[in-house]
């Protein structure tokens, strides 16, 4: 299932990003100012984030904590996590708890079905609106997605062209 081959997947491409990380560690220290950019960029990106929340500072930093936390579990780039958040938050899963377990879900989903994270929020979202599911289900759903990859000639971009299509 999911939670099997994306675990181990996802622990591959950890050690791998980590690996990477560490090289990249003296470059990042050459760049010094890319991080205060970055830092701009993701404040940039939660207040986005919250014209469709519409929370206080303390629950929006918190929501922006939790995301960060998640980029060290799943490797996908930050700046792609909170575009995705966005995404989730769009789709009307407006609890943050609901809408950073959809986005992991998804996330992994992306990684583990050769997809990107937008285009697995975009599927297992627009699944969870068109039957009518609750956000709880984000994760019964991702799985389905995948178990389509595993036993299927196509990726998570192949079935988001199509999906995207019928649902």
């Amino acid at each position: 299932g999911l939670g099997n081959i994306s675990s181990r997947a996802l622990d591959t491409l950890s050690t791998t990003a980590k690996r990477a990380s560490i090289a990249m560690g003296g470059l990042g220290a050459a760049l010094g100012g890319k991080s205060l950019k970055e830092a701009g960029t993701f404040e940039t990106n939660l207040a986005n984030i919250n014209t469709l929340l519409r929370v206080s500072q303390e629950e929006i930093n918190a929501f922006g904590k939790d995301i960060q936390k998640l980029s060290l579990t799943v490797p996908v780039d930050q700046s792609l996590l909170n575009e995705a958040t966005y995404d989730v938050i769009s789709a009307g899963i407006t609890d943050t708890g609901d809408a950073l377990k959809t986005l992991e879900s998804s996330a992994k989903l992306g990684v583990a079905g050769l997809g990107s994270t937008k285009e697995s929020v975009d599927i297992v979202t627009s699944a969870l609106n068109a039957f009518q599911l609750p956000a709880s289900d984000a994760e019964k759903v991702a799985g389905i997605f995948f178990n389509t990859v595993e036993k299927g000639k196509n990726t998570v971009a192949d079935i988001a062209v199509g999906f995207g299509q019928v649902a």
